[in-house]
């Protein structure tokens, strides 16, 4: 604690330094008034301003010196010439702006001067109370001191008794004895090994089945075919699994997974009747281009006659799968460039059977082009000379253009794809089915994973899947992998 009376005189001290301070600064503060009063007197007329009143502030202090000085060779100018002479009216000008410059100094500086002024205030105000508080704390520390003088009497009293206790008690001798052997238990009592035993099998119980079912509950994307099963009365027409690797479209001749998933789809096309099949989707990315493009390739390879039209315009993708030309297509013959339509057919490379009608280059109004009648003008000649026309459509939502041709189809392949497709898409395709948009409509569910599908569907632990695509696709051949494996 401070001693009172350094206390008083500290804080005596400081009062007056502070009232001192705010003296000297309400001073200058009158001095501005009287230079900026007398600034004001004084008009539009160059006379010289005051500089040796007592300012203390330096720039203003300067400036006011330079505008006197030009006042003076302003002057002495004039005694010689006229107003109208250039370096007169040049020294008007210079003054002026100097003149200015003053005003705004001093405007400034008061300012300063009344902000310090104000803490200055405040700071003497708190110092008052500082100093009415010091006659309460010298009584609180007069009473501190006589309760000090009254205790310690008291505590040395006890602590010396303390002292003889502790010797007392070493003096002592030891008269502990044993009374009973004691006896320790094998097992420790802490922890308890079976309850957490119990709790850990009662967690292994709980927790699998927990997540299992939290994660289904916030899951909103399509997973397998069950989910298709439960929200939708559309008939899943072909399930395509998932593959590792994908190189433009699928090798026919081989027996991996991927391959036979559109054996599959083919051999179901069995059971419908037409041959103009629309292949879409709701969204970019759900492999309508991909399922379009080999399921041409597996119908052509049992001999019939199939020919795959591109009639995506906004987003032409099988011109790039096959490796072909994209500069004409079937967009040229709707513009009426090419009159006839099978100067725009060319061959797959593939398979003798596939041939091709690439889409053409993208037109600013595809929807436009697709209702036309042109489009019943393309399909008449090919109904005669395939056995199969395979359609690659726009998606679905975001384009009318699927719609436009809804009516050409024989029948209507809709793309979801695993993993991908919005779970909150469901309702809307179910709505296409139930109001006859697009005609004799089924499913096809792509890219499952059949590994690792909590509805275990699969075609046989042989097989391993895995594959992801855009507009672009991957896949790979399990059995190939296998045997070099096994190599």
């Amino acid at each position: 604690m401070v001693e009172e009376t350094s206390q008083s005189q500290l804080a005596l001290t400081t009062d007056a330094r502070y009232r001192q301070e705010m003296t000297d600064l309400e001073v200058q503060v009158s001095l501005l008034n009287m230079v900026k009063e007398y600034m004001e007197a004084q008009g539009s007329e160059h006379d010289m301003i005051p500089a040796n009143l007592g300012l203390k502030d330096v720039g203003l202090i300067g400036g006011i010196e330079q505008y006197n000085e030009l006042v003076v060779e302003r002057n002495r100018l004039l005694a010689g010439s006229s107003l109208n002479n250039p370096r007169v009216v040049t020294a008007n000008l210079q003054l002026e702006n100097m003149r200015n410059g003053i005003e705004v100094s001093i405007e400034n500086v008061s300012k300063t001067y009344d902000l310090r002024i104000k803490s200055l205030r405040e700071q003497i105000s708190a110092g008052k109370r500082e100093i009415s508080s010091i006659p309460g704390q010298q009584l609180e520390l007069a009473r501190l001191t006589r309760q000090q003088e009254i205790i310690e009497p008291l505590y040395r009293l006890l602590q010396q008794k303390k002292e003889e206790a502790m010797i007392s008690l070493y003096g002592l001798p030891d008269n502990a004895r044993i009374m009973e052997e004691p006896n320790t238990a094998v097992k420790p009592a802490k922890p308890n090994k079976r309850n957490i035993y119990l709790l850990g099998i009662l967690a292994g119980l709980l927790i699998p089945p927990g997540v299992f079912f939290t994660k289904q509950t916030l899951r909103r994307k399509v997973d397998g075919k069950r989910d298709l099963e439960k929200k939708l009365t559309i008939p899943v027409f072909a399930t395509i699994p998932k593959a590792k690797h994908y190189e433009g479209h699928i090798d026919i001749k081989s027996k991996d997974s991927l391959t036979e998933g559109f054996r599959m789809l083919r051999s179901n096309l069995q059971y419908i009747e037409g041959k103009v099949i629309h292949i879409t989707s709701s969204i970019p990315g759900e492999g309508k281009t991909f399922v379009a493009t080999n399921l041409a390739i597996a119908l052509a390879a049992t001999g019939k006659k199939v020919i795959l039209v591109g009639a995506d315009l906004r987003k032409p993708k099988i011109h790039e799968t096959f490796g072909i030309s994209n500069r004409i297509g079937l967009v040229s013959y709707l513009i009426g460039k090419v009159p006839d339509i099978r100067d725009l057919i060319v061959s797959s490379g593939i398979d003798e059977n596939l041939e091709l009608l690439p889409a053409g280059p993208i037109p600013p109004n595809p929807s436009e082009l697709l209702s036309t009648d042109k489009v019943n003008e393309v399909l008449i000649p090919l109904r005669k000379n395939y056995d199969f026309i395979i359609v690659d459509t726009a998606p679905c939502f975001q384009a009318a253009d699927t719609f436009n041709l809804a009516h050409y189809s024989d029948y209507t392949l809709y793309v979801i794809r695993s993993k991908y497709t919005d779970l909150r898409m469901l309702p809307d395709i179910q709505a296409f089915h139930d109001s006859g948009k697009l005609n004799n409509m089924s499913l096809v569910l792509n890219a499952v994973d059949f590994s690792r599908s909590p509805y275990g569907y699969g075609y046989g632990s042989g097989y391993g899947y895995g594959y992801g695509y855009g507009y672009g696709y991957g896949y790979g051949d399990e059995i190939k992998e296998k045997k070099r494996r096994k190599k």
